[in-house]
């Protein structure tokens, strides 16, 4: 799918680079496109051509050129959607939104439409408005949010055909954010996000990377290949190594998104200043190619398993491109080393080639990028092999339990002489991650003796919630428990990190009120300082935000269509797992500030134990009216009892154990009941925990049986039940016994005077 015509929506003064990038990217394929400038109280409607652009040598030249046009200035935003659509001709007009609901990633059912892109931030109120003013299609291009050159990039790449169904966004939806103060940051917000296999590129430069013919070239490899997808994948996922000719052979340069970190104050993908912070990497990491490969190739077995695929990028028609098969990227997986631009025989022995669209090298790197993240580059590439006849848990542990031939021996491992296939969900590890346990307890013994360079990639790559495939001899091990010894890693399969779809996590709907399930790490409601924070704040279709837990606890979210005043009942009911065993505590009343400098406010806590295990408990926390920010997690710090998980009022030692052992990196809490009466009526709701934390209750021994039900309420039981803060019905039920004893004492009293 080509465009005919390319519109861009910019902000004068923000990102320019990006539009300069965008516009690159536009007039690969159409000779005009056309720019909505908004210039603080005007608008600037802009007909950029090609030609206009014929002496600029550098990025700043182009932004001075954009500066320099003259174009139709207008103060209402309507007239200039107006002048913006009035050569669009019969072409409809596609907004490339990554909510939309429908995926132009593989096909698209138009040939020549008119493409319509905000370049680099959201702009609501112009989008609407073109929307309003010409025909529109909305798709999304992958499960990516992508920059604007980097969607202008990917149309090329499109085929016609019927669209497909939207695809989940690879943005995780748990975020390690306000649980601490470190936990804000890039490497703790990496934890969060999907893993995938690893891809390197290698572009071969004619020239010095330095040198007027390949500066250009070199800055939008880079920012195609690291810049672009940021804050999606860890830095070791995408690599680009950029190789040129010397008087001393080939030499080369690794570039990834630790560039930004040598750039003095914050990198924006400039030519400017990316050129400037690649010669201080030239300068310290500079190396030949065959000690770049050398050390590519023991990074590989460090990180993967199997040999790594070696791919010889080049040109193609459509006919050439790859076919449409998926196949998930596992961490586990055979790095790709993918060669652009290369001449003559490659460095290492090829193992299989790949066409790809005409055009740049920066436009080859998005595509292969694109294909990477539909599944289309593993399943073309690194085609992985059907795992048959895999043992389960039980069934391994049933094969230990009924064999004869072994019996447990304390001190000594002992074992089948037959190995077997296993596939079983690491539920925690033990030893730093030597020897690993499945869900129902049988052990994995993973020593480096037998498993040799697989070892390393056990230890780096497998987390809990994962599911191991491996081959081993069934057994007991020296404790007397029962295990597997593993010989051979088959894979690593990756636990799932996509969030619930919207529908799924709606739980009630009428017409004054929405309830959704807000998972752990979102907001409930997105402010103006998270306006642009994509993916940290929930999107729902309501105008108030009634009751909601904190951004790191899961739970109900309460919102109304129209503003109420604050309920006149609120009940919270929280499940906790806390460290150590409180017995005989029931309630905790310390006064709590709602804000640093804030004076102490009343809070009351109510405990009741529902499970005590031998190091951990699991607790129904209990609260009644307005919730101090943090008050459960501050009255169980008060009281001894940290919440595991919680790196803001928890223990080292408990924390320790629940991240290293059991894989929990955010606070066992969870609100499981919530009671709201108002003025629009009332609520009961009743929620489970997610998995993560049900997953980490079972491996601790903990059971309990929790429910998930919501109860809308009359008006009427608001009056009935609760006025002035007293339970009437629960008054008018006992009044009667009240009078009768005192009746009954009355005369017992009068008796007594008698006598």
């Amino acid at each position: 799918m080509v465009p005919s015509q390319v519109w861009l929506i910019a902000r004068l003064g923000h990102r320019l680079d990006e539009l300069v990038r965008s516009l690159k990217a536009a007039f690969t394929f159409t000779s005009e496109c056309r720019v909505l400038l908004l210039t603080g109280e005007s608008y600037r409607v802009l007909d950029l051509q090609p030609g206009d652009f014929e002496f600029a040598a550098s990025e700043l030249d182009w932004v001075q050129q954009i500066r320099a046009t003259t174009g139709l200035e207008v103060s209402s935003l309507l007239e200039a959607v107006h002048i913006l659509t009035s050569k669009r001709g019969s072409c409809p007009v596609v907004l490339l939104d990554e909510n939309a609901k429908e995926d132009w990633s593989w096909a698209a059912p138009l040939a020549n439409p008119v493409v319509c892109l905000g370049v680099h931030e959201d702009f609501e109120e112009e989008t609407m408005a073109i929307r309003a003013a010409a025909p529109t299609h909305a798709a999304q291009l992958g499960p990516v949010a992508l920059h604007s050159s980097a969607c202008l990039h990917l149309l090329s790449s499109v085929r016609l055909g019927d669209a497909g169904a939207p695809l989940s966004p690879v943005r995780p939806m748990v975020v390690q954010k306000d649980s601490a103060p470190r936990a804000v940051s890039a490497r703790s917000f990496r934890r969060a996000l999907p893993r995938r296999q690893s891809i390197r590129f290698f572009l071969h430069l004619d020239d010095s990377p330095f040198s007027e013919t390949t500066r250009t070239e070199v800055h939008q490899a880079i920012v195609a290949a690291c810049l672009v997808s940021k804050s999606v994948y860890d830095d070791r996922d995408t690599r680009l190594c950029l190789v040129w000719p010397s008087k001393s052979g080939l030499r080369c340069v690794m570039v990834d998104r630790s560039l930004m970190d040598l750039a003095k104050g914050r990198l924006v993908p400039a030519e400017g200043p990316v050129i400037a912070a690649l010669k201080l990497k030239v300068e310290t990491d500079e190396k030949s190619v065959g000690e770049c490969l050398c050390d590519l190739q023991a990074e590989s077995r460090r990180l993967s398993l199997g040999q790594p695929a070696v791919v010889r990028v080049s040109v193609g028609e459509p006919s050439s491109w790859p076919k449409w098969q998926v196949q998930a990227g596992w961490p586990s997986d055979p790095m790709i080393m993918l060669f652009l631009q290369w001449q003559g025989d490659l460095p290492i022995p090829e193992t299989t080639s790949i066409h790809v669209p005409a055009g740049a090298a920066a436009k080859a790197i998005i595509t292969l990028q694109h294909w990477h993240n539909l599944g289309v580059l593993p399943a073309t590439l690194t085609p992985r092999p059907r795992m048959e006849g895999e043992k389960g848990d039980t069934e391994v542990l049933k094969i230990i339990e009924e064999c004869e031939q072994i019996r447990p021996e304390r001190g000594r491992d002992v074992c089948l002489d037959m190995a077997i296939p296993f596939r079983g969900r690491v539920a925690g590890r033990v030893r730093m991650g030597h020897v690993l346990f499945a869900d129902c307890g049988v052990k994995v013994m993973c020593k480096e003796q037998r498993l040799g360079a697989s070892f390393h990639v056990v230890v780096g790559e497998l987390r809990v919630g994962d599911t191991l495939h491996c081959r081993g001899y069934p057994g007991y091990e020296y404790k007397g428990h029962p295990a597997i010894f593993a010989t051979e890693i088959l894979a690593i399969e990756p636990t799932c990190t996509e969030g619930l779809q919207p529908s799924d996590s709606i739980l009630f709907r009428d017409e004054s009120i929405l309830v959704v399930e807000k998972p752990a790490g979102k907001l409930a409601w997105e402010d103006n300082r998270h306006r642009h924070e994509r993916g940290t704040a929930l999107r729902v279709d309501a105008e108030h935000l009634l009751c909601a837990p904190e951004a790191e606890v899961s739970g109900p979210a309460v919102y109304t269509m129209t503003r109420q005043e604050s309920p006149s009942h609120c009940l919270l009911e929280y499940f906790i797992l806390v460290a150590g065993r409180p017995a005989g505590v029931s309630s905790c009343r310390a006064a709590l500030r709602p804000a640093r400098g804030k004076p102490k406010q009343d809070a009351e806590t109510q405990l009741d134990t529902l499970w005590e295990g031998e190091d951990c408990s699991l607790l129904r926390a209990s609260v009644r009216g307005p919730e101090t920010k943090s008050q459960v997690c501050r009255h169980l710090h008060l009281l001894g009892f940290p919440v595991w998980g919680d790196r803001r009022f928890g223990n080292q030692r408990a924390n320790l154990r629940s991240r290293a052992v059991f894989g929990l990196a955010r606070p066992w809490c969870h609100l499981g009941r919530l009671e709201i009466f108002g003025s629009f009526g009332g609520l009961r709701v009743e929620t489970l925990p997610p998995p993560d934390l049900l997953r980490v209750l079972h491996a601790v021994g903990g059971d309990w049986q929790f429910q998930s039900k919501v109860q809308r309420l009359p008006p009427v039981m608001v009056l009935s039940h609760f006025e002035n803060g007293l339970g009437v019905a629960y008054y008018v039920t006992n009044r009667d016994k009240a009078e009768k004893l005192q009746e009954q004492e009355g005369s017992d009293a009068t008796s007594k005077l008698s006598c």
